[in-house]
């Protein structure tokens, strides 16, 4: 599967690291122009267990990118660009949660605890 990871501090470098690892194609995009060079050069921009190594293996591999074009990112994982007639299919798209999918409704007036 080809994934763009957007934000590549620590929850962002740690799932780049792990997906790529797990042998899909990744493209991190970040602002940051240090992140992005670190990444491409197989180093981790943080510190945390075993994700140097992950990081390192990956982006040898040619497994895990990092750039901060976001329209080249999208352009690259996007599965609307792989069809045909350049429409994603509809089981591409995971919907956004919504307020009600989340939680049950609360009535008015009365708060609710967890």
């Amino acid at each position: 599967m080809r994934i763009s990871v957007f934000g590549l501090g620590y929850v962002g470098a740690v799932s780049s690291g792990c997906l790529a690892g797990a042998g899909h194609r990744v493209i991190g995009v970040d602002l940051s122009a240090d992140k992005i060079t670190m990444l491409n050069r197989g180093t981790s921009p943080i510190v945390e267990a075993d994700i140097g190594e992950l990081i390192a293996t990956a982006a040898a591999a040619g497994q895990l990118t990092a750039t901060d074009d976001v329209a080249r990112a999208v352009a690259e994982t996007a599965p609307s660009m792989a069809s045909p007639r350049k429409s994603a299919p509809r089981s591409a798209i995971n919907p956004a949660p919504t307020r009600s999918s989340c939680a049950p409704p609360c009535r008015p007036g009365r708060p609710r605890t967890a």
